[in-house]
């Protein structure tokens, strides 16, 4: 993924709210799902805490996907080209805590790994989906043909 305005001076507020936005969209995203299937949670006798809310798709692992992976993206962009096992480490570390926090759903047992599951795909997709429609709107020209003012370096 990568995120145009890298070295523009005021891109750092834009790509602020790109991921603010993806964040909350994410989180309305579960909400809405969660809603649509109310999918009931396993039986209370297993479960280590309390949750009232529908189980399918796993909130906390939408939000541990859209986080993670969008820390993923940010660290790529400022770990340099030249140290690729620096970056590939940290990708390996954001995907893996995504993945724990979507395990720890299981253990506690507030959710069916299918949930979990549900959740981290919902989560990886949405960033992907985000991704696709900046990479689409900052390239080079608009859906009317327009073209996209370029930043000078200073």
């Amino acid at each position: 993924m990568r995120w145009r305005g890298r070295g523009c001076r005021g891109s750092g507020g834009r790509d602020a709210l790109v991921f603010l936005a993806t964040i909350l969209g994410g989180r309305f995203l579960s909400i809405g799902l969660k809603l649509s299937f109310r999918r009931e949670r396993p039986p209370e006798l297993h479960r280590l805490v309390f949750e009232n809310t529908y189980s399918f798709p796993s909130g906390h692992s939408v939000f541990a996907a859209v986080f993670f992976t969008m820390l993923a993206v940010l660290i790529v962009r400022l770990v340099p080209a030249r140290r690729p096992i620096v970056r590939a480490g940290a990708v390996a570390a954001c995907l893996a805590m995504a993945v724990l926090v979507g395990v720890s759903r299981v253990w506690l047992g507030v959710h069916y790994p299918t949930d979990v599951l549900g959740g981290l795909l919902l989560g990886f997709g949405w960033v992907l989906a985000v991704s696709l429609l900046r990479r689409g709107s900052t390239s080079g020209g608009s859906a009317r043909g327009g073209r996209v003012a370029k930043c000078r370096t200073p």
